[in-house]
Protein backbone atom coordinates (compact mmCIF):
# COMPACT_ATOMS: atom_id res chain seq x y z
CA UNK A 1 0.00 0.00 0.00
CA UNK A 2 2.88 2.07 0.25
CA UNK A 3 2.74 3.51 -3.03
CA UNK A 4 -0.93 4.20 -3.21
CA UNK A 5 -0.42 6.49 0.27
CA UNK A 6 2.44 8.31 -1.75
CA UNK A 7 -0.43 8.93 -4.50
CA UNK A 8 -2.45 10.23 -2.09
CA UNK A 9 -0.04 12.01 -0.73
CA UNK A 10 1.06 13.80 -4.27
CA UNK A 11 -2.53 14.17 -5.03
CA UNK A 12 -3.01 16.48 -1.48
CA UNK A 13 -0.26 18.19 -2.59
CA UNK A 14 -1.35 19.26 -6.39
CA UNK A 15 -5.02 20.43 -4.61
CA UNK A 16 -2.95 22.27 -1.78
CA UNK A 17 -2.12 25.70 -3.51
CA UNK A 18 -5.67 25.64 -4.98
CA UNK A 19 -7.80 25.23 -1.28
CA UNK A 20 -8.81 27.86 1.84
CA UNK A 21 -8.36 26.95 4.93
CA UNK A 22 -10.03 23.72 5.80
CA UNK A 23 -12.14 22.66 2.89
CA UNK A 24 -14.33 20.30 2.44
CA UNK A 25 -13.35 17.48 0.81
CA UNK A 26 -14.79 14.08 -1.06
CA UNK A 27 -13.09 11.00 -1.06
CA UNK A 28 -14.16 7.96 -4.01
CA UNK A 29 -13.36 5.16 -5.37
CA UNK A 30 -14.16 4.60 -8.84
CA UNK A 31 -14.15 1.72 -11.22
CA UNK A 32 -15.88 1.54 -15.37
CA UNK A 33 -18.16 4.41 -14.93
CA UNK A 34 -17.88 5.73 -17.83
CA UNK A 35 -22.01 6.75 -18.08
CA UNK A 36 -21.61 8.62 -14.77
CA UNK A 37 -18.19 9.77 -13.80
CA UNK A 38 -18.44 13.25 -15.62
CA UNK A 39 -21.77 13.84 -13.78
CA UNK A 40 -20.57 12.86 -10.63
CA UNK A 41 -17.59 14.78 -10.75
CA UNK A 42 -19.16 18.18 -12.07
CA UNK A 43 -21.95 17.66 -9.58
CA UNK A 44 -20.39 16.76 -6.60
CA UNK A 45 -17.52 19.52 -6.93
CA UNK A 46 -20.51 22.40 -6.86
CA UNK A 47 -20.85 21.59 -3.44
CA UNK A 48 -17.24 20.27 -2.32
CA UNK A 49 -13.88 22.18 -2.57
CA UNK A 50 -12.21 19.69 -4.29
CA UNK A 51 -12.09 15.67 -5.00
CA UNK A 52 -9.84 12.78 -4.24
CA UNK A 53 -10.34 9.63 -6.28
CA UNK A 54 -8.60 6.59 -6.50
CA UNK A 55 -9.35 4.73 -9.67
CA UNK A 56 -9.22 1.00 -9.72
CA UNK A 57 -8.17 -0.56 -12.78
CA UNK A 58 -10.60 1.02 -14.73
CA UNK A 59 -10.81 -0.47 -18.59
CA UNK A 60 -13.79 1.23 -20.04
CA UNK A 61 -13.67 5.39 -21.04
CA UNK A 62 -13.76 6.52 -16.95
CA UNK A 63 -9.49 7.39 -17.07
CA UNK A 64 -10.31 9.39 -19.96
CA UNK A 65 -13.07 11.47 -18.72
CA UNK A 66 -11.23 11.80 -15.65
CA UNK A 67 -7.93 13.48 -17.17
CA UNK A 68 -10.30 15.19 -19.46
CA UNK A 69 -11.88 16.48 -16.51
CA UNK A 70 -8.52 17.47 -14.58
CA UNK A 71 -7.12 19.62 -17.75
CA UNK A 72 -10.49 21.69 -17.21
CA UNK A 73 -8.40 22.47 -14.04
CA UNK A 74 -11.48 21.21 -12.07
CA UNK A 75 -10.03 20.89 -8.08
CA UNK A 76 -9.92 16.74 -8.72
CA UNK A 77 -6.81 14.85 -7.82
CA UNK A 78 -6.73 11.04 -8.95
CA UNK A 79 -4.68 8.08 -7.82
CA UNK A 80 -4.24 4.63 -9.41
CA UNK A 81 -4.95 1.35 -7.55
CA UNK A 82 -3.69 -2.17 -8.99
CA UNK A 83 -4.77 -4.74 -6.44
CA UNK A 84 -7.49 -7.06 -7.46
CA UNK A 85 -10.34 -7.61 -5.35
CA UNK A 86 -12.82 -5.14 -3.49
CA UNK A 87 -10.35 -2.84 -1.06
CA UNK A 88 -13.23 0.16 -0.40
CA UNK A 89 -13.12 0.50 2.86
CA UNK A 90 -8.83 0.80 3.69
CA UNK A 91 -8.37 3.21 0.64
CA UNK A 92 -11.59 5.49 1.15
CA UNK A 93 -9.92 5.87 5.05
CA UNK A 94 -6.36 6.02 3.85
CA UNK A 95 -7.73 8.67 1.73
CA UNK A 96 -10.04 10.59 4.45
CA UNK A 97 -7.06 10.35 6.77
CA UNK A 98 -4.56 11.84 4.83
CA UNK A 99 -7.20 15.01 3.21
CA UNK A 100 -7.95 15.49 7.15
CA UNK A 101 -3.75 15.54 7.74
CA UNK A 102 -2.51 17.41 4.81
CA UNK A 103 -4.91 19.51 4.00
CA UNK A 104 -6.77 20.22 7.08
CA UNK A 105 -10.01 19.18 5.63
CA UNK A 106 -13.02 19.06 7.17
CA UNK A 107 -15.37 17.47 7.14
CA UNK A 108 -14.11 14.36 4.22
CA UNK A 109 -17.23 13.12 2.83
CA UNK A 110 -17.54 9.84 1.15
CA UNK A 111 -18.64 9.16 -2.42
CA UNK A 112 -19.69 6.72 -4.76
CA UNK A 113 -19.62 7.34 -8.00
CA UNK A 114 -23.86 6.93 -8.26
CA UNK A 115 -23.88 9.54 -5.38
CA UNK A 116 -25.06 12.94 -5.71
CA UNK A 117 -25.06 15.51 -2.66
CA UNK A 118 -28.45 17.35 -3.00
CA UNK A 119 -31.17 18.31 -0.93
CA UNK A 120 -31.06 22.18 -0.73
CA UNK A 121 -28.83 24.77 -3.06
CA UNK A 122 -24.86 24.52 -2.46
CA UNK A 123 -24.38 26.96 -0.17
CA UNK A 124 -26.77 25.52 2.15
CA UNK A 125 -25.24 22.05 2.19
CA UNK A 126 -22.17 24.22 2.40
CA UNK A 127 -22.93 25.18 5.72
CA UNK A 128 -24.63 22.01 6.79
CA UNK A 129 -21.47 19.96 6.02
CA UNK A 130 -19.05 22.68 7.84
CA UNK A 131 -21.79 22.16 10.92
CA UNK A 132 -20.59 18.53 11.22
CA UNK A 133 -18.55 18.23 14.83
CA UNK A 134 -14.67 18.06 14.40
CA UNK A 135 -14.63 14.97 16.30
CA UNK A 136 -18.21 13.79 14.96
CA UNK A 137 -20.02 12.78 11.90
CA UNK A 138 -22.99 13.66 10.61
CA UNK A 139 -24.97 10.79 8.80
CA UNK A 140 -26.10 11.55 4.72
CA UNK A 141 -29.08 9.37 3.75
CA UNK A 142 -29.41 7.58 0.57
CA UNK A 143 -32.24 8.51 -1.59
CA UNK A 144 -33.12 5.82 -3.85
CA UNK A 145 -33.41 6.71 -7.46
CA UNK A 146 -35.28 3.79 -9.79
CA UNK A 147 -35.55 3.89 -13.63
CA UNK A 148 -38.24 4.15 -15.33
CA UNK A 149 -39.88 2.40 -18.55
CA UNK A 150 -40.76 6.18 -19.58
CA UNK A 151 -37.54 7.38 -18.98
CA UNK A 152 -36.02 9.34 -22.24
CA UNK A 153 -33.62 6.42 -23.06
CA UNK A 154 -31.56 8.61 -25.34
CA UNK A 155 -30.16 10.95 -22.56
CA UNK A 156 -26.78 10.40 -21.85
CA UNK A 157 -26.98 12.41 -18.54
CA UNK A 158 -28.19 10.35 -16.11
CA UNK A 159 -29.83 12.93 -13.78
CA UNK A 160 -31.74 14.37 -16.56
CA UNK A 161 -33.14 10.56 -16.80
CA UNK A 162 -33.43 9.33 -13.91
CA UNK A 163 -35.75 11.85 -11.86
CA UNK A 164 -37.79 9.51 -10.02
CA UNK A 165 -37.39 7.86 -6.37
CA UNK A 166 -38.80 5.67 -4.17
CA UNK A 167 -41.68 7.00 -2.11
CA UNK A 168 -40.14 6.05 1.12
CA UNK A 169 -37.08 4.77 1.60
CA UNK A 170 -37.18 1.19 2.94
CA UNK A 171 -33.50 0.21 3.53
CA UNK A 172 -32.81 3.47 5.07
CA UNK A 173 -28.84 3.15 4.39
CA UNK A 174 -26.48 6.31 5.60
CA UNK A 175 -23.33 7.46 4.45
CA UNK A 176 -20.94 9.07 7.15
CA UNK A 177 -19.75 11.94 6.54
CA UNK A 178 -16.32 12.75 8.84
CA UNK A 179 -15.09 15.38 11.01
CA UNK A 180 -11.36 16.82 10.12
CA UNK A 181 -10.06 15.71 13.65
CA UNK A 182 -12.06 12.59 13.90
CA UNK A 183 -10.47 11.81 9.92
CA UNK A 184 -7.25 12.76 10.42
CA UNK A 185 -6.89 10.03 13.71
CA UNK A 186 -4.63 7.27 12.33
CA UNK A 187 -7.05 5.00 14.10
CA UNK A 188 -9.81 6.75 12.13
CA UNK A 189 -11.72 3.89 9.08
CA UNK A 190 -14.64 3.44 7.33
CA UNK A 191 -16.17 0.32 7.18
CA UNK A 192 -17.22 -1.30 4.08
CA UNK A 193 -19.84 1.18 1.98
CA UNK A 194 -18.87 3.44 4.66
CA UNK A 195 -21.92 3.05 6.22
CA UNK A 196 -20.06 2.70 9.77
CA UNK A 197 -17.37 3.79 10.87
CA UNK A 198 -14.74 3.48 14.11
CA UNK A 199 -11.72 5.29 15.89
CA UNK A 200 -10.15 3.08 18.37
CA UNK A 201 -12.39 2.54 21.56
CA UNK A 202 -13.60 6.71 21.21
CA UNK A 203 -17.35 6.93 21.47
CA UNK A 204 -18.15 9.38 18.15
CA UNK A 205 -20.93 11.64 17.97
CA UNK A 206 -23.25 11.14 14.90
CA UNK A 207 -25.46 13.91 13.96
CA UNK A 208 -28.60 11.97 12.46
CA UNK A 209 -29.40 12.61 8.55
CA UNK A 210 -31.67 15.65 7.52
CA UNK A 211 -33.40 16.27 4.45
CA UNK A 212 -32.00 19.72 3.64
CA UNK A 213 -28.29 17.27 2.84
CA UNK A 214 -28.65 13.91 1.29
CA UNK A 215 -27.39 11.47 -1.32
CA UNK A 216 -29.34 11.08 -4.47
CA UNK A 217 -28.34 7.57 -5.50
CA UNK A 218 -28.79 5.83 -8.52
CA UNK A 219 -27.26 2.44 -8.83
CA UNK A 220 -29.42 0.55 -11.49
CA UNK A 221 -29.18 2.78 -14.41
CA UNK A 222 -29.17 0.29 -17.65
CA UNK A 223 -29.45 -3.56 -18.13
CA UNK A 224 -25.52 -4.29 -18.87
CA UNK A 225 -24.85 -1.80 -16.26
CA UNK A 226 -26.92 -3.46 -13.83
CA UNK A 227 -25.76 -6.98 -14.94
CA UNK A 228 -21.82 -5.82 -14.72
CA UNK A 229 -22.15 -4.25 -11.31
CA UNK A 230 -23.61 -7.41 -9.48
CA UNK A 231 -21.48 -10.00 -11.07
CA UNK A 232 -18.28 -7.93 -10.61
CA UNK A 233 -18.80 -7.27 -7.38
CA UNK A 234 -19.58 -10.75 -6.51
CA UNK A 235 -16.16 -12.13 -7.98
CA UNK A 236 -14.38 -9.39 -6.07
CA UNK A 237 -15.98 -10.07 -2.69
CA UNK A 238 -14.52 -13.96 -2.93
CA UNK A 239 -10.78 -11.97 -2.53
CA UNK A 240 -11.74 -10.30 0.93
CA UNK A 241 -10.60 -12.12 3.81
CA UNK A 242 -12.49 -12.49 6.95
CA UNK A 243 -15.72 -10.76 8.08
CA UNK A 244 -15.93 -8.37 5.47
CA UNK A 245 -17.02 -10.73 2.96
CA UNK A 246 -20.44 -10.34 3.60
CA UNK A 247 -20.12 -6.72 2.54
CA UNK A 248 -21.79 -7.96 -0.78
CA UNK A 249 -24.56 -10.12 0.60
CA UNK A 250 -26.60 -7.31 -1.17
CA UNK A 251 -25.52 -8.01 -4.26
CA UNK A 252 -27.01 -12.28 -3.32
CA UNK A 253 -30.33 -10.66 -2.64
CA UNK A 254 -30.28 -8.56 -5.86
CA UNK A 255 -29.88 -11.96 -7.78
CA UNK A 256 -32.31 -13.77 -5.93
CA UNK A 257 -34.89 -10.99 -6.19
CA UNK A 258 -34.81 -10.02 -9.73
CA UNK A 259 -33.77 -12.18 -12.54
CA UNK A 260 -30.35 -10.37 -14.36
CA UNK A 261 -31.41 -11.44 -17.59
CA UNK A 262 -29.89 -9.80 -20.95
CA UNK A 263 -33.02 -9.92 -21.83
CA UNK A 264 -34.33 -7.69 -18.37
CA UNK A 265 -37.09 -5.12 -19.52
CA UNK A 266 -37.17 -1.20 -18.65
CA UNK A 267 -39.91 -2.30 -15.58
CA UNK A 268 -37.35 -5.04 -14.19
CA UNK A 269 -34.98 -2.19 -13.89
CA UNK A 270 -37.58 -0.59 -12.24
CA UNK A 271 -37.92 -3.68 -10.03
CA UNK A 272 -34.35 -3.84 -9.31
CA UNK A 273 -33.72 -0.70 -8.76
CA UNK A 274 -36.73 -0.57 -5.53
CA UNK A 275 -34.74 -3.76 -4.24
CA UNK A 276 -31.64 -2.69 -4.06
CA UNK A 277 -30.19 -2.57 -0.57
CA UNK A 278 -33.22 -4.72 0.58
CA UNK A 279 -32.51 -8.13 1.97
CA UNK A 280 -36.30 -8.96 0.41
CA UNK A 281 -38.22 -7.51 -3.00
CA UNK A 282 -39.95 -4.65 -0.72
CA UNK A 283 -43.98 -4.56 -0.94
CA UNK A 284 -43.76 -0.59 -0.84
CA UNK A 285 -43.26 -0.06 -5.48
CA UNK A 286 -44.64 3.22 -4.98
CA UNK A 287 -42.21 6.35 -6.51
CA UNK A 288 -42.38 9.68 -6.74
CA UNK A 289 -41.16 12.34 -9.25
CA UNK A 290 -38.48 14.49 -7.80
CA UNK A 291 -35.68 15.67 -10.23
CA UNK A 292 -32.74 16.38 -8.90
CA UNK A 293 -31.30 19.81 -9.23
CA UNK A 294 -28.45 19.48 -11.56
CA UNK A 295 -25.09 21.33 -10.96
CA UNK A 296 -21.57 21.71 -12.16
CA UNK A 297 -22.82 22.50 -16.28
CA UNK A 298 -23.12 20.25 -19.38
CA UNK A 299 -21.69 17.40 -19.96
CA UNK A 300 -18.88 17.12 -22.34
CA UNK A 301 -17.08 13.59 -22.23
CA UNK A 302 -18.89 11.09 -21.73
CA UNK A 303 -20.28 8.90 -24.30
CA UNK A 304 -23.27 6.62 -25.02
CA UNK A 305 -23.78 3.58 -23.56
CA UNK A 306 -22.26 1.30 -21.68
CA UNK A 307 -19.79 -1.42 -22.11
CA UNK A 308 -20.86 -5.21 -23.09
CA UNK A 309 -21.64 -6.65 -19.09
CA UNK A 310 -19.80 -9.65 -20.26
CA UNK A 311 -16.62 -7.71 -21.34
CA UNK A 312 -16.62 -5.54 -18.19
CA UNK A 313 -16.67 -9.20 -15.73
CA UNK A 314 -14.06 -11.27 -17.52
CA UNK A 315 -12.09 -7.56 -16.54
CA UNK A 316 -12.25 -8.25 -13.32
CA UNK A 317 -11.98 -12.40 -13.41
CA UNK A 318 -8.98 -11.62 -15.49
CA UNK A 319 -7.59 -9.72 -13.11
CA UNK A 320 -7.93 -11.68 -10.09
CA UNK A 321 -6.24 -14.36 -12.02
CA UNK A 322 -3.22 -12.35 -12.73
CA UNK A 323 -2.82 -11.71 -8.78
CA UNK A 324 -2.93 -15.13 -7.69
CA UNK A 325 -0.73 -16.38 -11.08
CA UNK A 326 1.62 -13.62 -10.39
CA UNK A 327 2.12 -14.71 -6.06
CA UNK A 328 2.93 -18.12 -5.66
CA UNK A 329 4.28 -17.55 -2.46
CA UNK A 330 0.61 -17.24 -0.95
CA UNK A 331 0.56 -20.93 -1.31
CA UNK A 332 3.62 -21.49 1.50
CA UNK A 333 1.81 -22.09 4.97
CA UNK A 334 2.97 -19.84 7.84
CA UNK A 335 1.17 -18.00 10.99
CA UNK A 336 1.95 -14.59 9.07
CA UNK A 337 0.10 -15.70 5.82
CA UNK A 338 -3.38 -17.30 6.89
CA UNK A 339 -5.68 -14.58 6.03
CA UNK A 340 -3.76 -14.72 2.43
CA UNK A 341 -4.22 -18.30 2.39
CA UNK A 342 -7.68 -17.87 3.06
CA UNK A 343 -8.30 -15.15 0.17
CA UNK A 344 -6.09 -17.79 -1.77
CA UNK A 345 -8.62 -20.21 -1.47
CA UNK A 346 -11.69 -18.30 -2.27
CA UNK A 347 -9.72 -17.18 -5.47
CA UNK A 348 -9.04 -20.69 -6.15
CA UNK A 349 -12.38 -21.78 -5.73
CA UNK A 350 -13.79 -19.06 -8.50
CA UNK A 351 -10.87 -20.13 -10.98
CA UNK A 352 -12.08 -23.83 -10.86
CA UNK A 353 -15.45 -22.51 -11.99
CA UNK A 354 -14.12 -20.37 -14.85
CA UNK A 355 -12.34 -23.26 -15.52
CA UNK A 356 -15.77 -25.51 -16.32
CA UNK A 357 -16.78 -22.00 -18.33
CA UNK A 358 -13.93 -21.74 -20.62
CA UNK A 359 -15.58 -23.86 -23.46
CA UNK A 360 -18.88 -22.68 -23.04
CA UNK A 361 -19.83 -20.63 -25.90
CA UNK A 362 -22.85 -19.17 -24.41
CA UNK A 363 -21.74 -18.37 -20.94
CA UNK A 364 -22.81 -15.39 -19.08
CA UNK A 365 -21.77 -13.03 -16.49
CA UNK A 366 -24.09 -14.74 -14.38
CA UNK A 367 -22.37 -17.88 -14.81
CA UNK A 368 -18.88 -16.50 -14.25
CA UNK A 369 -20.49 -15.87 -10.65
CA UNK A 370 -23.24 -18.48 -10.00
CA UNK A 371 -20.61 -21.61 -10.66
CA UNK A 372 -18.15 -20.93 -8.19
CA UNK A 373 -20.55 -21.86 -5.47
CA UNK A 374 -20.13 -25.68 -5.85
CA UNK A 375 -16.60 -26.35 -7.07
CA UNK A 376 -15.17 -29.16 -7.90
CA UNK A 377 -13.05 -31.43 -4.94
CA UNK A 378 -11.04 -32.78 -7.70
CA UNK A 379 -8.60 -29.80 -7.67
CA UNK A 380 -8.13 -28.66 -4.52
CA UNK A 381 -4.93 -30.54 -4.00
CA UNK A 382 -3.60 -28.48 -6.93
CA UNK A 383 -1.48 -25.80 -5.67
CA UNK A 384 -2.79 -22.40 -6.47
CA UNK A 385 -0.47 -20.77 -7.82
CA UNK A 386 -0.10 -23.20 -10.85
CA UNK A 387 -4.22 -23.30 -11.37
CA UNK A 388 -4.09 -19.88 -10.99
CA UNK A 389 -1.54 -19.75 -13.98
CA UNK A 390 -3.02 -22.40 -16.26
CA UNK A 391 -6.23 -20.94 -15.96
CA UNK A 392 -5.55 -17.13 -16.15
CA UNK A 393 -4.25 -18.12 -19.85
CA UNK A 394 -6.91 -20.50 -21.07
CA UNK A 395 -9.86 -18.01 -19.24
CA UNK A 396 -8.67 -15.06 -20.90
CA UNK A 397 -7.96 -16.61 -24.15
CA UNK A 398 -11.31 -18.29 -24.60
CA UNK A 399 -13.08 -15.14 -23.47
CA UNK A 400 -11.23 -12.95 -25.65
CA UNK A 401 -12.16 -15.62 -28.11
CA UNK A 402 -15.58 -15.41 -27.30
CA UNK A 403 -16.00 -11.41 -27.39
CA UNK A 404 -14.34 -11.44 -30.43
CA UNK A 405 -11.57 -9.87 -29.51
CA UNK A 406 -8.49 -10.15 -31.74
CA UNK A 407 -5.65 -10.03 -28.89
CA UNK A 408 -5.48 -13.78 -27.74
CA UNK A 409 -2.26 -14.27 -25.89
CA UNK A 410 -2.18 -13.98 -22.45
Amino acid sequence: MEDLDRQIAEACARLAPRLGPEPIIAVACIRDEQDVVERFVRHNLAVVDALVVVNHRSRDATPAILDALMAEGLPLAVCYASLPGKHQADWMSRMARAAAGRLAAHPVVPLDADEFLTGSDPETMRRLLKAIRRDGARALEWLSYVPLATDPADEIDVLARVTHRRAREISRSVKLAAGGDLAADPAFHWFHGMHKLHCGFTTIPVAPQQPDLALAHVPVRSVDQLRAKVASNRLSVLAIAGPQRAAGIHYQWLADTVSLAPTMTADDLTRAALAYACDHEPEDRDWVSDPVPILGGPLVHTPAGVPDALERVVWVASDLAEFCAANPQLTTPSEATIPILDQNRRLRAMFQALGRLVDRPDATPEQLVETYRDPSATLRSVPAAALARELSVRIRRRLRSMLGLTRTTS
